[in-house]
């Protein structure tokens, strides 16, 4: 309002503003949610990768697989990646876009001012300040809109999943054993089964059994008559 009462002649050019502005944000919105989305749900398995590394780092290194975990690592901290910087350059881009905008507002107000001879100072000071700070707001009132709409979006993808049927009991009369083949399978650390007999007395014995493994060696013994 402070630009077009100190500058009248502006309103075409507002309303044209305006309205690239709000074509830009309508095309802007979509992209950066799912964009918002996709980087949320990325960022999921990198956490569960890292916790599930943490609690069975022992397991990892009996069957050698520290290097498909160091690979899968690597694979879903690059997908994060990849979402967060399509993600900061959407908004990057949709604030160098407003930065424009509000450039080409500026300099007609100022044209304007100029040209006039008979402009009010404090409405046109008003004019000047209000267009450096409307691509500002503008960016800030979109990004939080599409944050909304994203985790919005999240709303209902965890609704329709609620409200989908459960699984049904398992019907009597299934095969509940078999058999699982497995191929390919190798120990880092080999299991030995280590047992020796000491003898204390004549009539007494000790028998000792001891199973090696990556953990150390771990002894029981047993009393022999």
């Amino acid at each position: 309002m402070a630009i077009l009462f100190s500058s009248p002649g502006l309103a075409p050019m507002a309303g044209l503003l305006a309205l690239l502005m709000w074509r830009l944000a309508a095309a802007y919105s979509p992209v950066a949610a799912e964009c918002a989305r996709m980087v949320s749900v990325l960022n999921g398995p990198v956490v569960a990768h890292l916790l599930e590394c943490l609690e069975g780092r022992e397991y990892l290194r009996t069957f050698g697989q520290q290097g498909k975990a160091v690979t899968h690592a690597l694979w879903v901290l690059e997908a994060s990646a990849r979402a967060q910087i399509l993600n900061m350059g959407l908004q990057r881009w949709f604030a160098l876009q407003l930065e424009l905008i509000g450039g080409a507002m500026l300099l007609c107000v100022s044209v304007m001012i100029v040209l006039q001879t008979d402009a009010h100072l404090g409405m046109s000071g008003l004019s000047l300040t209000y267009a450096l700070t409307l691509t500002a707001l503008a960016k800030y009132l979109v990004n939080y809109s599409t944050r909304a709409s994203a985790q919005m979006a999240s709303v209902e993808r965890l609704l329709a999943l609620s409200s989908l049927r459960s699984e049904e009991a398992r019907k009597k009369g299934l095969r509940s054993l078999g058999r699982l083949r497995v191929q390919g399978f190798r120990v880092m650390y080999g299991f030995m089964l280590l047992y020796g007999l000491l003898h204390y007395s004549d009539s007494k014995s000790v028998a000792f059994l001891g199973l090696r493994s990556y953990k150390g060696t771990r002894w029981r013994g047993l009393l022999c008559n």
